[in-house]
């Protein structure tokens, strides 16, 4: 299929949506404290809670929306299924949103991606790319939301020491198959915010990041 398509130059933004508009991480507003203050309120739009979205352009012309995208989370699957690929797999799904059904191909030095979700309204035509640029795109475009995703944990353990236990607790307890325990939240406006960093993709992000830069380091000099 690649040898079929054009081969474009990727670019890839790292975005956040802000009540209801989808901004850049250059934004005044893509701090830990504003977000972290937004995330809690409880007028805030769940849906905007940890939301992320990877949008990727080809030769300059968008191939997806932000909205192919929903969480922090999510992010972690293209970075899980472009280094499959760097690693020799000749093909890896992306769940880039709750009912995604990306996918991305490996063809010798090319990746062909194509969003096959049964939404129809969302499902996107395959486009073609060196592997080696767009992972590095993605490496780049992503470093500063993990930057971001790691100092809202921070934050949230500093200011929300209590509920922040309490969710740590039951993640561990959720991870050996016991309930949660029963107690009443003090401050329930953290149990969204805090429960999406502790899905079972939470984190994972934070950690492929620091996997890249330390292969990274290993390759020789003028290595891609």
């Amino acid at each position: 299929m690649g040898s079929e398509l054009p081969v474009c130059v990727p670019t890839v933004q790292f975005l956040i949506p802000v009540n209801g508009v989808w901004v850049t991480l250059a934004d005044q507003r893509a701090t830990a404290p504003f977000l972290l203050d937004h995330y809690v309120n409880p007028a805030t739009h769940s849906e905007e809670v940890c939301a992320a979205a990877l949008w990727v352009h080809a030769d300059g012309e968008p191939w997806n929306s932000p909205e192919h995208s929903e969480f922090f989370d999510h992010v972690a699957w293209w970075m899980s299924a472009v280094t499959a690929l760097l690693e020799g797999e000749t093909s890896a799904d992306i769940w880039a949103w709750e009912e995604s059904g990306m996918h991305a191909t490996r063809e010798g030095d090319l990746v062909v991606l194509e969003e096959q979700t049964h939404h129809v309204d969302f499902q996107l035509p395959p486009v073609c790319f060196e592997l080696r640029p767009f992972a590095l795109e993605l490496l780049i475009a992503t470093r500063a939301g993990v930057e971001l995703e790691s100092e809202l944990i921070r934050l949230a353990e500093e200011r929300y020491s209590v509920e922040w236990k309490a969710l740590i607790e039951d993640a561990e307890r959720a991870k050996a198959g016991l309930l949660p325990i029963s107690r009443e939240a003090p401050d329930p406006k953290m149990d969204e915010f805090g429960r999406r960093l502790f899905s079972a993709t939470g984190r994972q992000l934070i950690r492929l990041m620091k996997e890249w830069d330390r292969e990274m380091k290993k390759r020789p000099e003028g290595r891609s």
